[in-house]
């Protein structure tokens, strides 16, 4: 596995907003996002850490500390280049009582079995405009743990047309109750700085209420995040 970096932190967005938490960061993805705050983790790097599963889950259980945080983030990049890799480094801390998140852009599926202990993770799915995988939001959208985090810039035309791509996903899938589709669909701001996310808040937790839809928050910006 390729390794960019591994912290203890506060989850600062999505479903499980303010958990503490272990980020596992992998480097590379497959795509190249000009709003990414993630860019030193997008290509070849130097100083990414080729390890194997089983380091990557001695290291981790060695920062988790039972009594702060028994959850982990498994993030990017985009993980699930390093699928087999990543699906057997979150069946060892599944094993042992953790409770793991996984990021990725929706572009490449889980295919994990069912039924199966991976059934368990909880996927925080970030579909980007000009790169939506139907197939795969599909199939992530029939797991009942897959969470999608549309990420919204209201001020361009590309954040106008998300909503239009989230209302129709939404209905796509809302007349199946079981589902439970919009409780799984979460909306926040574009944003770098506390400004940007001052200016851009309100307009996407409007859309949000318009489309009933969750809200969220991204903590790490006004924060040291780390």
């Amino acid at each position: 596995m390729l390794i960019n970096e591994m912290f203890y932190s506060i989850q600062g967005e999505g479903a499980s907003v303010g958990v503490p938490s272990v980020f596992i960061r992998l480097q590379g993805c497959n795509l190249s996002c000009p709003w990414c705050d993630s860019k030193y983790a997008v290509n070849a790097s130097s100083t990414a850490k080729q390890m194997t599963p089983l380091q990557v889950y001695e290291d981790t259980m060695a920062l988790l500390e039972p009594d702060l945080a028994r959850n982990v983030v498994i993030t990017g990049g985009e993980p699930l280049l390093q699928k087999d890799e990543v699906l057997q480094l979150a069946s060892s801390f599944i094993e042992s009582g953790v409770f793991v998140e996984i990021e990725t852009n929706g572009t490449i599926g889980a295919d994990i079995p069912i039924p199966s202990k991976l059934m368990a993770i909880q996927w925080n799915v970030s579909p980007k405009q000009g790169h939506i995988n139907p197939e795969v939001l599909n199939q992530f959208a029939h797991m009942a743990q897959a969470y999608f985090k549309f990420v919204i810039n209201p001020e361009v035309s590309s954040g106008m047309k998300a909503l239009e791509f989230i209302k129709a996903f939404k209905a796509q899938y809302e007349s199946n109750e079981d589902l439970g589709i919009a409780d799984r669909i979460l909306l926040m701001p574009e944003c770098q700085t506390q400004d940007e996310y001052m200016d851009r808040a309100t307009p996407v937790f409007r859309q949000a209420k318009l489309l009933g839809v969750r809200f969220s928050t991204r903590v790490q910006v006004f924060t040291s995040y780390k």
